[in-house]
């Protein structure tokens, strides 16, 4: 986080946003590899073939309000929506929702690599 690399002097520039996930068990068993579904909202779907049964996972929603710690329930619904044009009608007792917050940069990209205070 943030705060803990301010702690060692590393400032890292990491925006707060919610983001959800949406584990969908007994669904997706056709899919052999992850689609990605652009529009409003993109989202990834990714199939976990070795669980029992095969269920599928959708991200891919991401709120710029991760500050506030507030998850909104019809992100998830948004998800679900999404998901069922690739795995059928979304069953809600079959879903186990998530939503938390993370840190991204800016740009969304990953930052790795050395420090000027640590080169390693």
């Amino acid at each position: 986080s943030r705060a803990l690399l301010h702690q060692i002097g590393v400032p890292v520039p990491l925006v707060p946003v919610t983001a959800y996930s949406l584990h969908i068990a007994g669904q997706g068993g056709p899919l052999k590899q992850a689609i990605l579904v652009e529009g409003a909202p993109s989202c990834l779907i990714t199939p976990y073939q070795d669980s029992s049964p095969p269920s599928v996972r959708v991200t891919g929603i991401r709120d710029l309000d991760g500050a506030g710690g507030v998850a909104h329930a019809h992100r998830v619904q948004e998800l679900a929506e999404r998901a069922a044009r690739f795995v059928g009608p979304v069953e809600a007792a079959r879903c186990h929702a998530w939503a938390g917050v993370m840190g991204v940069s800016p740009d969304d990209f990953p930052i790795v690599g050395p420090t000027r205070k640590y080169p390693n």
